[in-house]
């Protein structure tokens, strides 16, 4: 008994990629009446699962399995992560519709637990594939990355915690994840200047330089700066540009809420001059590398930033906010978007290989 087919629900093609799929709904998310809180969640909510491969697998598994049990709200809320809507269950059959049913809670609880034995076994047994166990590359859906060996998918608690000790979140060892992560929440797309952003395979930002990269500033906005000119090319590092001919430097100010409040194009006054904002005295520096990170609220990660095990994922530039003191800004391989995270602290076994963090499930 499949239960809830969203592509039938939403008009999609199963033949379409994660990334299309995720786009489409992303549309549709977009058209819908704001003041439609249950739509538009039961949107995100297939978003996060059939525009991320490794949630899409366990999801068209279960559907396609006759044998195995319906695919209810709630089977759907543990597949993506999030919480299963809060509204009225009447409305139901009419959103979804699809065969009703009911489970008991001693029913919810076992199948809770064989989903999380499916994901992990589909997880497992796509080890050797890299082409359909990587992260989608869409701004939009869940993600988790590549599950690099990893020993299981179940979630674990966390607390929110400051920015200050921020190498805390970056890949050090081999046999278990850092202690903190970085719960990415906002990807906000930067003008047609920074779409070779998404070129740049390696970074060499780093220390308190506030030119190309990420800076901030003092009335609290962020900076993104991109050097653009004709001696550019596809897989030079990030942050190297200074001495190219004809360089054009483009800014975008974002503010705190990660709204973009304006753009400018300028050219060098002398070499290496280009008349910009000093940043803050609080400013904090770029950094760069693998870190430990989750897409939530229906954001996706770029596959080409995805590491060798599951929440790894390479960062161009990760800037620690100095006024707001659990969030960090991002700019990711594989991506010309700036994100926005919260650092938070894992608890119990969060360091395990594989361990996937449940927001709902953080306290302050």
């Amino acid at each position: 008994m499949p239960g809830i087919d969203l592509y039938a629900i939403y008009g999609l093609d199963r033949t379409h990629p994660p990334e299309a799929l995720a786009a489409q709904l992303t549309a549709q998310l977009n058209t819908t009446d704001p003041r439609d809180t249950l739509g538009r969640n039961r949107i995100d909510t297939a978003r996060a699962i059939l525009g991320d491969p490794q949630r899409r697998a366990a999801y068209d598994a279960q559907l396609s399995d006759p044998s195995a049990p319906p695919i209810t709200e709630q089977v759907l809320a543990l597949i993506a992560g999030r919480p299963m809507p809060t509204a009225p269950r009447s409305g139901l059959a009419a959103a979804f519709a699809t065969t009703r049913v009911r489970v008991l809670a001693g029913v919810a609880a076992a199948l809770a637990l064989a989903l999380v034995v499916s994901i992990t076994a589909i997880a497992c047994s796509a080890g050797g594939d890299d082409s359909g166990n990587t992260a989608s590359t869409t701004a939009s859906g869940n993600s988790t990355g590549r599950d690099g060996g990893s020993t299981g998918a179940s979630s674990v608690s966390c607390q929110y915690t400051g920015n200050r000790l921020l190498d805390a979140a970056k890949w050090t060892y081999t046999d278990q994840q850092p202690t903190k992560a970085l719960l990415v929440d906002k990807a906000i797309d930067l003008p047609p200047q920074f779409a070779h952003l998404a070129d740049f395979t390696t970074s060499s930002v780093s220390g308190p330089g506030w030119e190309e990269g990420l800076v901030q500033l003092q009335n609290h906005d962020i900076a993104v700066r991109i050097i653009n000119g004709a001696g550019i090319v596809a897989d030079r590092s990030f942050g190297n540009s200074w001495g190219i001919d004809e360089g054009v430097l483009t800014e975008t100010v974002v503010t705190p809420d990660g709204t973009v409040a304006s753009t400018r194009d300028l050219r060098e006054k002398a070499p290496g001059q280009y008349g910009l904002q000093a940043p803050s005295d609080l400013a904090r520096g770029q950094q760069l590398g693998y870190y430990r990170m989750q897409g939530i609220d229906g954001v996706t990660l770029p596959a080409a930033a995805a590491g060798d095990e599951t929440n790894k994922y390479y960062a161009l530039s990760v800037m620690a906010d100095a006024y707001q003191q659990s969030t960090v800004w991002l700019l990711l391989r594989g991506s010309s978007a700036l994100y926005r995270s919260t650092i938070v602290l894992t608890t119990n076994d969060g360091v395990r290989l594989g361990a996937v963090i449940d927001p709902t499930k953080c306290t302050n």
